[in-house]
């Protein structure tokens, strides 16, 4: 049975490792890759960009020292180790430390669906260093300073590693670090042992102004771009913070506020076994609303920063959970069934989604990895690469991110780069059904191959035209691209298409959609070029799959 009650942690840890090593690198990842722990970069970087100095060796770390797979297992292992620590914060502050499996799972599928930013907070390992991480050293520090504050004496050993938590849990990020601090300044009038909250405040308060206090943090807030937020009065700043962005970061956390209000219906009907269970709760919650609060003195509040609020608000609903699951079962085990039940209905298409798109990046990955050692090999000026597609995702936030940094130069050494949209997933033309045509299309342009493929997540069926170079700048707005499909039965089902030639190493790729057939029951295309003002079908090619 003790084995047993850890079943979710191993469910929960494969679930999300399938996904993390489904995850090409990405954004600043290949900047943090060359930055490794170089003391000399390390400190260049405080002096002129951030002071999140623990988030950036975390990240140099992973990225600079360890192969993919490993840093994605570490990743992992880190959102496993925060998450366990929050379910298990309401035994550490009451009574003896326990795991309870329930807590962890309802804490678990909460942060997953309720996350602002999925992708960029737990995927992205640059994003999940400043967010993911750090939290994850906050909850360790909580828990250590939950169980030590409730004895009389500790050793000098726990002392010390109290300390050292505590200096990593201030140095976190700027929002969650000034909250953190708060929270054990209220909890030192609760806990009977002074010294540790002494301790820990200094630890928090050194870590803190270690990151708050750094030179980067000032030149890259005095950043031209950020003039309109600087002009801006103070009665209007708080207007903007307060009346548009605040409430919307408050409100995207709702599910937990939901459980949280079932689990308060439960604790009310069977009575509090500890009453300190409401106080932490309530001081917790507090701490999420100051954790976006905070963001009154900055000019940006990108979802991805919102992840301390929700952490803080999980970690008050974990008392409430605690309190609801461990009462009369006449009322608990309704409780868990009905709140697993919401949870499972929102987690489990969000992480198939998410499963499915992130797989089909790794293959868009291999084809922008080709177009860029080409560019490399052939020392192209200007390396043209297609922008990541993602299909539908439960909800957009939880893609990973797509700014694309100027490391990726070093990284494939190429001269540069640019980035152009593609309206669909070309990791299809690695694997999609491939039928050879060779036939001219229009001009010099040769329709070379058709691709077929079917998006598991929309459930569409698309047919992508694979046309040389050549020639291409004759397309214009006055073609569409004809594409007929015929079934056994009469007719045929329409899916032309604007010519929108979309270019992917040497070649441009025209994408359309069709409905109402399924692949197998189609027996013939007709696909050709069709010119609008004058009614002209300019080429006609008629293919059988």
């Amino acid at each position: 049975m003790r084995v047993i009650k850890y079943c979710p942690v191993l469910l929960f840890f494969i679930a999300v490792f399938l996904v993390a090593i489904r995850t090409p690198m990405q954004s600043d990842d290949y900047t943090y890759m060359f930055i490794g722990t170089n003391f000399s970069d390390h400190l260049h970087h405080y002096m002129t960009w951030s002071g999140r100095l623990v988030a950036d060796y975390v990240s140099g770390f992973l990225l600079g020292h360890l192969n993919y797979i490993t840093y994605s297992f570490l990743n992992v292992a880190a959102l496993i180790t925060m998450i366990s620590c929050i379910s298990m914060l309401p035994s550490a502050a009451t009574g003896m430390l326990r795991f309870s499996p329930f807590n962890f799972t309802i804490i678990a599928f909460l942060y997953w669906i309720a996350n602002p930013n999925l992708g960029q907070t737990t995927f992205w390992i640059v994003g999940s260093a400043n967010y993911l991480w750090t939290n994850m050293f906050i909850s360790l520090f909580l828990v250590c300073y939950f169980h030590l504050a409730r004895k009389e004496k500790n050793t000098a050993l726990s002392t010390l590693l109290l300390l050292i938590a505590a200096l990593l849990a201030g140095c976190s990020n700027e929002n969650t670090s000034i909250v953190t601090f708060i929270v054990v300044v209220v909890c030192s009038f609760i806990f009977i042992n002074k010294a540790t909250s002494v301790i820990s405040l200094v630890g928090i308060l050194i870590g803190a102004l270690t990151l708050l206090l750094s030179p980067g943090n000032y030149l890259r807030n005095s950043n031209s771009s950020f003039d309109y937020w600087h002009n801006m009065s103070i009665v209007d700043k708080l207007w903007e913070h307060f009346y548009k962005r605040f409430p919307d970061a408050v409100a995207s956390y709702w599910q937990v506020y939901l459980i949280a209000i079932l689990a308060l219906a439960v604790v009310s009907v069977v009575g509090l076994k500890d009453k300190k269970t409401i106080l932490f709760s309530v001081v917790f919650m507090i701490g999420s609303l100051m954790a976006n609060a905070a963001f009154i003195g900055s000019p940006t509040m990108p979802a991805r920063a919102l992840s301390g609020g929700l952490f803080f608000a999980l970690i008050s609903l974990s008392f409430i959970v605690h309190e609801a699951s461990a009462g009369d079962k006449i009322y608990s085990v309704p409780f868990k069934i009905v709140s697993l039940c919401f949870a499972l209905i929102y987690f489990i298409p969000s992480y198939l989604a998410l499963l499915y798109v992130f797989n089909e990046t790794t293959y868009q990955a291999k084809v922008r990895d080709a177009i860029l050692e080409k560019g490399r090999q052939d020392n192209v000026p200007v390396v043209d690469i297609p922008q990541w597609y993602f299909t539908r995702t439960a909800k957009v936030s939880d893609r990973f991110d797509t700014f694309h940094s100027h490391s990726i130069k070093k990284y494939y050494g190429v001269n540069d780069f640019k980035v152009t949209n593609v309206s669909f997933d070309y990791g299809q033309l690695l694997k999609a059904e491939k039928i050879l045509v060779n036939k001219s299309l229009m001009g010099k342009s040769v329709l070379e191959n058709i691709y077929m493929y079917k998006d598991l997540v929309t459930n569409r069926n698309h047919v992508v035209f694979e046309l040389t170079n050549d020639d291409s700048e004759s397309y214009n707005d006055d073609y569409i691209m004809v594409n007929h499909i015929y079934g056994n039965g009469e007719g045929f089902i329409k899916a032309d298409a604007r010519i929108n030639l979309q270019p992917i190493g040497n070649h441009q790729y025209i994408d359309t959609v069709y409905h109402d057939i399924d692949r197998k029951d189609i027996v013939m295309m007709v696909v050709g070029i069709h010119k609008k003002s004058t009614g002209e079908l300019l080429s006609r090619i008629e293919i059988k799959p």
